[in-house]
């Protein structure tokens, strides 16, 4: 949702999928994996890229790829139980809803 991608999408090889790409995004260049639908979107509302507010949904985007990331470890058994990705989920609302009402 996040990326715009899918998990079969043709940019992937074989050789890299949709986590190895977010992952490497989120060491190097994360606005890279953002759909960019998602991007202007954010720019439309806000009118800029750099306001504090786009600032904030964009971490909030962050937040959500790192979480996806933990969601998707490869062994079933290291992955987060639904009771901590649904606790993770409601902070990372909060968190921007507060945010959203702090910066009126």
């Amino acid at each position: 949702m996040i990326t715009g991608r899918r998990p079969t999408d043709n940019t992937f090889d074989g050789i890299i999928d949709l986590c190895k790409h977010v992952e490497m995004a989120l060491n190097n260049s994360v606005m890279e994996v953002i759909d960019k639908e998602l991007v202007m979107e954010l720019e439309n509302e806000n009118g800029t890229t750099g306001g504090p507010s786009s600032k904030r949904r964009v971490n909030s985007m962050i937040s959500l790829l790192k979480l996806g990331m933990l969601c998707s470890v490869e062994m079933p058994s290291r992955r987060m139980s639904t009771k901590e990705i649904i606790k993770e989920l409601h902070l990372i609302k909060k968190t921007l809803a507060y945010r959203e009402e702090g910066s009126r």
